[in-house]
């Protein structure tokens, strides 16, 4: 008799401690699940930015591309005239040449522009990666502690 009463106390008594455990692992699971989630959604924000980001260095990288085409076939046509003006008088081959080197000039410095626009782009790639990866770690973090919530 004494000893199934000591037995009904003791398991009462850890019954109630494994209730305390898994209150207080319920609730740091819930904390910690709200954590993943509040990091994931920012995240997913600065994926957003970094997405928007890399678009814009696209667009400009194209509008480079793009004055670089027409400064190079600004500079062919300048040099086509340059030819086919060659018995003109000094002057006009005087003018086309100082033409041509502006138009050289420009066109150096819409390369280093493209050249830069690309360097861009690449670090907001490997930005983008990375906050992918991210991400991706956060939401199986999640998974996991939800399988342990399940668990319980």
């Amino acid at each position: 008799g004494a000893e199934l009463v000591s037995a009904n106390a003791m398991l009462t008594q850890v019954e109630s401690e494994a209730s305390e455990e898994r209150a207080r692992f319920e609730a740091e699971s819930a904390a910690l699940t709200q954590q993943l989630q509040e990091e994931a959604s920012a995240l997913e924000g600065r994926l957003g930015v970094l997405t928007a980001e890399r678009d814009a260095l696209a667009t400009q990288y194209q509008a480079r591309l793009d004055e670089r085409e027409a400064l190079e076939r600004q500079l062919d046509l300048a040099q086509s005239e340059c030819t086919a003006n060659a018995s003109a008088k000094l002057q006009l081959e005087l003018d086309s040449a100082k033409r041509m080197a502006e138009l050289g000039a420009q066109l150096s410095a819409h390369e280093e522009e493209v050249e830069e626009a690309v360097s861009s782009e690449s670090r907001l790639s490997q930005a983008l990666a990375t906050a992918h990866a991210s991400v991706s770690e956060l939401q199986a973090r999640e998974t996991e502690t939800a399988a342990a919530n399940v668990s319980l």
